[in-house]
Order: C-alpha cells, then sequence, then structure tokens
C-alpha cells in the first residue's frame, strides 16, 4: 500500500489493472492536493475503487467530476432531475435492457468519447452484478507487431451500428431523441487506437484498443 501526504492510500487491486481508494470522504469537498494523487493514481492504474464512502450529494458529484475535465453528456440516457450531467441507472430482475451486459468502451460512438465514468452504487444484489473491467492498453501491447502495424494502417472503425446499440436505441431513445435521431447522431468513424495523453507520456506507450464486443 502506498500512502500519499495529502492522506489518500493507494492499494493495488490486481496484476494488471485497479487500485483500491481509501483515506478521503467524496461526500466532502477534497483537497487540490487529494485530487492530484487520485488523478495520478487513475493513469497509474485506469480503474479506482472508493471503499466504504457515504452518499455522495449530486452537487459534490458533479464537482469531482468537472476535476478530470468537462462533463459528456450521454446521448439517451435518463438523467436525475435537476441534475443533467448524472445518468440514473435503474435496474431489477424484469429489466429489459441491463447496462453494460457487454464489454465495450463507453459511448465509442461519440466524435469523442469520454475519458472515464464515475460510478456511485447505491443498491447492490446480495450476489452478482459485479462490474467487469479490462485493462486495454495491455491487450494492445500483447498484440504482434505485425497485428499492430495492420490496426495502426486500417484504425478506424464505424462505431454504434451493431446491434446491440440499435436494440438500446430503440428502448432508450424516446426518452430524448427518435430512434432515426440517435443513430444518425451517434455513428463516428473512430480510431480504434486511443489513449490518454498523460499516461502515454509517462510510461511511454503507444495506445489503448478503443473497442466494443458482443457475445464473448
Amino acid at each position: 500500500m502506498i500512502e500519499r501526504p495529502s492522506g489518500i492510500k493507494i492499494e493495488k487491486f490486481s496484476p494488471t489493472l485497479g487500485a483500491i481508494i481509501t483515506g478521503v470522504d467524496l461526500s466532502q469537498k477534497i483537497s487540490d492536493a487529494q485530487f492530484d494523487d487520485i488523478n495520478q493514481a487513475f493513469l497509474d492504474y485506469q480503474v479506482l475503487f472508493f471503499k466504504d464512502q457515504k452518499e455522495i450529494p449530486p452537487e459534490l458529484h458533479i464537482e469531482f467530476g468537472k476535476k478530470f475535465g468537462e462533463l459528456h453528456s450521454h446521448p439517451a440516457a435518463p438523467t436525475m432531475e435537476g441534475y443533467p450531467e448524472i445518468f440514473e441507472i435503474h435496474a431489477h430482475k424484469d429489466s429489459k435492457i441491463a447496462n453494460g451486459e457487454f464489454w465495450h468502451s463507453d459511448v465509442s460512438c461519440d466524435k469523442e468519447p469520454p475519458l472515464g465514468t464515475m460510478l456511485q452504487l447505491h443498491i447492490l444484489p446480495e450476489t452478482g452484478g459485479d462490474t467487469m473491467f479490462s485493462n486495454m492498453y495491455a491487450a494492445y501491447d500483447e498484440l504482434s507487431n505485425k497485428y499492430k502495424e495492420i490496426l495502426l494502417i486500417t484504425g478506424k472503425g464505424l462505431h454504434s451500428t451493431n446491434d446491440r446499440d440499435i436494440y438500446v436505441s430503440k428502448n432508450l431513445g424516446t426518452l430524448r431523441y427518435s430512434v432515426p435521431e440517435f443513430i444518425k447522431s451517434n455513428k463516428e468513424l473512430n480510431n480504434i487506437i486511443i489513449s490518454i495523453k498523460e499516461a502515454d507520456i509517462k510510461d511511454g506507450g503507444e495506445g489503448a484498443l478503443l473497442i466494443k464486443l458482443k457475445n464473448l
């Protein structure tokens, strides 16, 4: 475990991805030093888990998110009343859609996909319901040089035209967009290889894969 002068404690979660963060209360305003340590941990470990947290008020949730940059608004998602920056998810055994049931990179259909996602969980099942993450920098690094070369040459993919996205648009699109408008406004020819510039500069890395996989 690493302890920073700000009081932030960082414990590596797995060999290739993730860290557990303690020593900070996100239900209160955090200092610049605390954020700097959290942001560096994000660049180092990509997924952060904040344990033993109190409920974070929407205002502070938004304020914390803005420290990472301009907030992204999902093009077809239910938002919290009075807080359009927050995407609310309610699911139960009869829900037609389980958010994120396939491997994906969030909103890869946008011209500039978001840096990341902040999840605040309130009600969880006794078992199951786990969110799984994958290190796409490691996935890219494991590719052969020849395959990397192929991706760099043909490295653009049309996102949000597979069956999954159309299915989502039919079920959620009526909330803010008609289905044709949703599909039309969310097709982007994006690079398959993307990166977080600060992380790549630090590690001398080449990038990560931006993909959306179905039925794995």
